[in-house]
């Protein structure tokens, strides 16, 4: 039996760190795609109010309730595709601020290195020069 990978979506997280934790950058993608069905969610209920005479849900006790959970899940649907291109646009935008994640990183923190240490047996070469 052969274990085919599976092929990643332009949405889905591609990279987690050493300590199995989705990285920066997924979690960047992914808040990307939530604020774009944040926006169409808004876009469809506003364009909703906007509809008069027949309903495409009828007249019923929970059409209401029933048309805006419909159209939050369009708004989803939407965005985990390419939706609008809103949240690959805002991905690209402020994926450009995010440090690259290293093991030593994510461990302790942003780790920068401090001045290179002058080598030992340099400072007794030339002390021996002066003799």
């Amino acid at each position: 039996m052969k274990i085919q990978p599976q092929t990643e979506s332009s949405r889905s997280p591609k990279s987690v760190t050493g300590t199995g934790r989705p990285s920066e950058a997924s979690k960047l993608k992914q808040a990307c795609a939530d604020f774009e069905a944040i926006l169409l969610d808004a876009m469809f209920q506003s364009m909703r109010k906007t509809l008069s005479g027949d309903d495409l849900f009828g007249k019923s006790l929970g059409r209401d309730l029933y048309e805006s959970m419909y159209y939050t899940q369009i708004s989803k649907e939407l965005s985990n595709g390419n939706g609008m291109g809103l949240g690959e646009v805002l991905y690209r935008q402020l994926s450009s601020r995010i440090q690259p994640e290293t093991d030593h990183n994510v461990l302790s923190g942003s780790v920068h290195p401090g001045p290179a240490e002058k080598d030992p047996f340099q400072k007794n070469e030339q002390h021996a020069d002066k003799h």
